[in-house]
């Protein structure tokens, strides 16, 4: 079994464990996948981040075995310390967690200790979880990403399965940080009706285009080269998260005591 099958196994345990809801949690991860595979020429990640997101899709969700209240929160602090995860490579494990911890409310990664390379990476597969997360809003299972396109400073998105008005509020909210990462604007497009007018959540709620601020609520990178600081070496930019799923007997466990088992 190769290092990504063994982590796969982990991560679908670890959901088991705390109850998800698996067909959400797989029509978020194909939605991800259909996502990142359209938007290669945009964000120009690899198959190691790819893997990433497809994690933080199936996991994003196991908080609310804790409360669906702060459910995201809970879902970071499960992906950290529970021991199901032990043998999943430390520094990976961290983005894991950021990444479900941002799935929904406001992104906050800015005082994160990640290199100048890692938090860009992070910033781009939040912005599609976030979105793949939204366009599964009621839990069916049944939406489908047809067709990604670029017209103008307009990244249209042609989706079927769905009807795009009883989601304008949570597309609104969660593809504004699209916007913010890569200075495109988000509109949806229904393949049902395709001679109809597209949709412009982000602009209908009237989102200011800002960046999302820090409020203190962090989980920090423990990596002794950026500890403290964005400022990384050279050799930080240049690495690749591939380095990093390594055989798990290899990998520096993190020590936090971890949660009850159940």
């Amino acid at each position: 079994m190769s290092n990504n099958a063994i982590y796969l196994e982990m991560v679908l345990t670890l959901g088991n464990k705390f109850q998800y809801d698996q067909l959400h949690a797989a029509a978020v991860e194909r939605l991800s996948v259909s996502l990142f595979e359209q938007l290669r020429n945009i964000h120009h990640l690899g198959e190691s981040e790819l893997t990433l997101l497809r994690h933080a899709a199936l996991l994003h969700d196991i908080g609310i075995f804790i409360s669906k209240k702060r459910h995201h929160k809970h879902s970071a602090y499960l992906v950290l310390h529970d021991r199901g995860l032990d043998g999943y490579p430390q520094k990976e494990r961290t983005l894991l967690a950021l990444l479900v911890r941002n799935h929904r409310k406001n992104v906050k990664i800015e005082a994160s200790n990640l290199s100048r390379f890692s938090k860009p990476i992070l910033k781009k597969l939040i912005a599609l979880l976030r979105i793949a997360d939204a366009l599964d809003y009621f839990h069916r299972g049944q939406t489908i990403v047809k067709d990604v396109r670029m017209q103008g400073e307009n990244c249209i998105f042609t989706v079927e399965g769905v009807n795009l008005n009883t989601l304008g509020e949570q597309l609104g909210k969660k593809s504004a940080y699209f916007r913010e990462v890569f200075g495109l604007n988000p509109v949806f497009a229904s393949a049902d009706a395709p001679h109809g007018e597209p949709l412009n959540f982000f602009k209908e709620l009237d989102i200011e285009d800002q960046p999302t601020e820090y409020d203190g609520d962090s989980i920090e990178l423990h990596d002794e080269t950026t500890a403290g600081t964005e400022q990384g070496t050279e050799d930080d930019d240049k690495e690749n998260l591939e380095h990093h799923f390594q055989p798990a007997e290899e990998q520096e466990i993190l020590t936090e005591k971890p949660v009850a088992k159940v």
